[in-house]
């Protein structure tokens, strides 16, 4: 059975966590990468991930993110800090194996990593 990696993101654009991403699910093969993003992605990065064979989640609601999230084998959260993110760190969450890659530094206002962020309870 071929290992599932959901990414979760709070944006998508041509940028570095965009960039990043594509790069990173290119140099992981064997593996099969989902990418849900919390706000609409605009369609170049839809025709991207198309192009690198990633399926993506635009936009999904709480029960079809939640139902991803616990069908994945790893929930790889892309973390900067965003209004959507935030709700999403406030919501109950599945079992789940958690990988979180902040693409902040963490260490001053506005950049800080809530705790939820690192709480393993």
């Amino acid at each position: 059975m071929t290992p599932s990696v959901l990414h979760v993101m709070p944006a998508l654009g041509r940028g570095g966590p965009g960039r990043a991403l594509l790069t990173l699910a290119a140099a992981v093969g064997g593996v099969r990468h989902r990418v849900a993003v919390l706000r609409p992605v605009e369609s170049t990065m839809r025709d991207r991930l198309a192009a690198a064979g990633l399926e993506l989640l635009d936009a999904p609601g709480p029960q079809a993110l939640a139902a991803a999230m616990g069908a994945a084998d790893v929930v790889h959260l892309h973390f900067w800090n965003s209004p959507e993110l935030h709700e999403l760190l406030h919501r109950p969450w599945p079992a789940t194996r958690l990988l979180t890659w902040c693409h902040v530094h963490g260490g001053t206002v506005p950049q800080v990593l809530p705790r939820r962020v690192c709480d393993v309870s």
